[in-house]
C-alpha cells in the first residue's frame, strides 16, 4: 500500500466518520426529544373527572377505615370525652389511624368535594389514563425504533476499526441483542 492508498482510505474514513457522526448526532436528538416527552406525558395532570374518581374513593375509604359512625354513639354515652378521643392522634401526635381527618371527611365530604371542583376548574385538563398508555406505548416504541437505528450505525462504524462512545443510557438489550 502506497502514501496515495493510505491517504485515500484516510480521508474516506474521516468522510464516513463526518457523515455517521452528524446523523448520530441528529439521531440522539431524536432520542432525547422522545424519552422527553414520554416524560411529560406519564407526569401532566390527569383530567378532573379522573382525579375526583380518585378523590371521592379516598374520602370513601378513609370515612370506612375509621368507622367513624361508630364514634357517634359516644354523645350518647355519659361522662365520654368525645372531642378528647376524636383529636387524640393530633394532640399527643401518636399514630392512631388519623381520627382528626377520619372526622373530617366524614363531617365535611360534600364541602371537601365542592372545594375540589372549584380548584379542578382552575386546572388544566389531561389525557385519560387509556388515551395516556396508549400514547406513551407508542412513543416507546418509536424510541426502541431509533435507538435500534443508533445502534446499527454504531456498529457500521466500529466495523470500520473506530470507536464511538454510546450513550450512558443505552440499554443494554439493544446493545446486546443488536445484528446486522
Amino acid at each position: 500500500m502506497n502514501f496515495n492508498d493510505i491517504n485515500d482510505r484516510k480521508n474516506s474514513l474521516h468522510n464516513a466518520l463526518a457523515g455517521v457522526s452528524g446523523g448520530l448526532t441528529d439521531l440522539r436528538r431524536q432520542i432525547a426529544d422522545k424519552m422527553a416527552e414520554i416524560e411529560g406525558i406519564q407526569s401532566a395532570l390527569i383530567p378532573a373527572s379522573e382525579a375526583r374518581e380518585r378523590f371521592v374513593r379516598y374520602l370513601e375509604r378513609r370515612k370506612d377505615e375509621a368507622g367513624f359512625e361508630h364514634r357517634i354513639l359516644a354523645f350518647f354515652r355519659p361522662k365520654e370525652d368525645f372531642l378528647g378521643k376524636l383529636f387524640n392522634s393530633v394532640s399527643t401526635g401518636e399514630e392512631q389511624g388519623s381520627d382528626a381527618e377520619a372526622a373530617i371527611v366524614y363531617l365535611l365530604k360534600d364541602q371537601l368535594l365542592t372545594a375540589f371542583d372549584n380548584a379542578a376548574q382552575k386546572m388544566e385538563t389531561g389525557l385519560l389514563t387509556t388515551e395516556r398508555n396508549k400514547r406513551v406505548g407508542t412513543l416507546k416504541r418509536e424510541l426502541y425504533d431509533l435507538e435500534v437505528v443508533e445502534e446499527s450505525m454504531i456498529c457500521q462504524v466500529e466495523e470500520l476499526g473506530l470507536v464511538i462512545d454510546r450513550r450512558g443510557d443505552a440499554r443494554p438489550e439493544i446493545v446486546l441483542e443488536w445484528q446486522d
